[in-house]
């Protein structure tokens, strides 16, 4: 990931590291403390000691007392801590300190001098990322140390710690309510967040949710329990959805659903999401007449603006809330599909082995262009993807839910445009920004569409590219991840016997 680093911010810091507070000239913490003088440079590192603590300071007073006590006073510890990239956070009569939250309120790095203490919160906080931890023995290693670390590392964990501040210890309530939430994780093992949940800074609109709650009660309902989804309620086999939105012929749909689709073994149901009023939706309601399976839903609009968003919208919103689906098999068909049965059939196997994915056929890549210093989409052919085309894709219902809660209800009423293309690539971002895992691609085929122009592709080529843009500004980052890897059937194209094969028709596909 590349990201622009605010280089003024890092230079705005008049001190690289401060610290001011007690010596203790006796009892514990003196050892470490009455050694930092040795650190302070009076130019870029400043240390500041006082020797009055207790009622019998003034017995335990040393050569550098009265010196230390004079220049103590004439610096404020708030400014001091505020105009400072790092702040040192020695033990003192405690391993603790409340200086450590205080520095990262003000935004300084904390440099923890205080061996064996288990910083809050550290089962799911990873404070390496917004705290350097330095060792007891090793003070005078201290600034050669920070000075070592790169503009993009101070900056990152600057950044790091104000958020972990303002998220956890910026109150009471704050506070209470992580302990709580931890002691929540701790009993409820099967809800528990990510680690990662725990440490990414709100930069999207849309944070890392493995699950939401307000979806289903029931674990068995979530994508990254697939395994228990299929022995507790044997909901096995697939919903599909194909979306008509523009002028097709009829013997295209008409040979996919007959000679492909209604020939797999895990088809539950054919949702077909209609929009025009042509002779091909009346060939399809005598279709339905033969096939129970078969249902038409009609989509309804008064424009070509409003009948392509509300196509989009439905093509979601009906997967995760419609009476008509019972299975968590999500499989989006292009209506002028070319697959065959075997095809279908084996993705769907594949989901099953990895049903938190994003499965699909038609494999797309992204990369940084230096000449526009961004990243980009490419339609190009590639030995690695990040992305897969929704011309045949399938992936579990739930994305459906949140695609519709947490993208679409949240974008309605601005300018985002819900296009085919766009919805397409905003369920690739949003899948892999929750899983942190890639697609997965099955079997070789690189074109699932028999119609189409090439006007058309360049125009769909186009809106992606947009699109693209449009994401990485929502989210704030790329969440997609790339992959090498492509399934394909046991034995496939081995030279073996072709009865030994389950899926023999696969090896005629190019």
């Amino acid at each position: 990931m590349i990201e622009t680093i605010n280089e003024d911010k890092v230079k705005s810091t008049k001190y690289l590291m401060v610290f001011k507070g007690k010596r203790y000239t006796y009892g514990i913490g003196g050892e470490t403390r009455n050694s930092l003088y040795h650190l302070h440079n009076g130019n870029d590192i400043h240390i500041y000691t006082t020797c009055k603590h207790g009622k019998k300071w003034k017995e335990f007073v040393d050569e550098r007392c009265d010196q230390d006590n004079a220049e103590y006073d004439k610096h404020d510890y708030q400014i001091m801590m505020k105009n400072s990239t790092f702040c040192l956070v020695p033990r003192g009569r405690r391993l603790g300190s409340y200086r450590f939250l205080e520095a990262l309120s003000f935004g300084c790095i904390p440099i923890v001098l205080s061996n064996s203490w288990v910083l809050p919160f550290s089962e799911i906080i990873d404070w390496p990322s917004a705290v350097v931890m330095g060792d007891e023995r090793l003070v005078f290693q201290i600034p050669d140390h920070i000075r070592s670390l790169s503009r993009f590392e101070i900056e990152s964990m600057r950044l790091q710690g104000i958020f972990l501040y303002n998220n956890y210890f910026s109150s009471i309530n704050r506070i209470l309510m992580t302990t709580i939430s931890i002691i929540e994780d701790r009993i409820n093992t099967h809800w528990c967040h990510e680690t990662f949940q725990w440490n990414v800074a709100n930069k999207s609109p849309l944070t890392p949710l493995w699950i939401d709650q307000r979806y289903n009660n029931m674990i068995e309902s979530f994508p990254q329990y697939g395994s228990m989804m299929i022995d507790k309620h044997g909901a096995r086999g697939f919903t599909a959805i194909i979306a008509v939105s523009r002028v097709i012929s009829y013997y295209q749909l008409n040979k996919f659903l007959r000679a492909s689709l209604l020939s797999s073994k895990f088809v539950r149901r054919i949702l077909i999401l209609w929009s025009l009023r042509t002779a091909v939706f009346k060939q399809l309601l005598h279709l339905q007449s033969t096939h129970p399976s078969l249902i038409l839903i009609e989509i309804s609009s008064t424009n070509n603006n409003e009948q392509q968003s509300s196509m989009n919208s439905n093509r979601f919103t009906c997967c995760f809330n419609h009476t008509a689906v019972t299975t968590d098999a999500i499989f989006h068909f292009d209506p002028e599909s070319n697959l065959i049965t075997e095809e279908i059939d084996f993705a769907y196997l594949v989901w099953e082995s990895f049903s938190e994915r994003l499965i699909g056929f038609s494999a797309r890549d992204h990369y940084f262009d230096n000449a526009k210093n961004q990243w980009t989409y490419t339609s190009k052919w590639t030995n690695q993807y990040s992305i897969i085309l929704f011309d045949a894709v399938i992936y579990h219902k739930y994305y459906n839910y949140l695609y519709y809660e947490h993208i679409y209800l949240k974008n309605i009423n601005s300018t985002w445009n819900f296009d085919e293309e766009c919805s397409g690539l905003a369920f690739n971002f949003l899948i892999s920004h929750i899983i942190r895992e890639s697609p997965l691609k099955v079997t070789q085929r690189k074109k699932t569409i028999s119609g189409g122009t090439l006007f058309d592709s360049w125009l769909a080529w186009i809106d992606r590219k947009s699109c693209f843009q449009k994401l990485i500004k929502f989210y704030g980052y790329i969440p997609l991840i790339k992959s090498k890897i492509r399934f394909e059937p046991l034995l496939y194209k081995d030279v073996v016997s072709s009865m030994r094969k389950k899926y023999r028709k696969l090896e005629m596909i190019v």
